[in-house]
């Protein structure tokens, strides 16, 4: 069995929030088809004045 995660994006949604899109598949050794397939969102809310010195 083999999990493979890809960001596929990452972008800001506002002041203080950046959605990530990750693409995820799971296979089975000698299996001819995905187990899974799946994009996983998430959204990461955080301090923009914490992030001095950032880009």
């Amino acid at each position: 069995m083999r999990g493979r995660f890809t960001t596929a994006e990452a972008r800001l949604r506002g002041a203080g929030m950046l959605m990530v899109t990750d693409e995820a598949t799971v296979e089975i050794e000698g299996e001819g088809k995905l187990a899974l397939s799946a994009i996983w969102q998430t959204i990461v809310k955080f301090e923009p004045k914490n992030l001095t010195g950032f880009v």
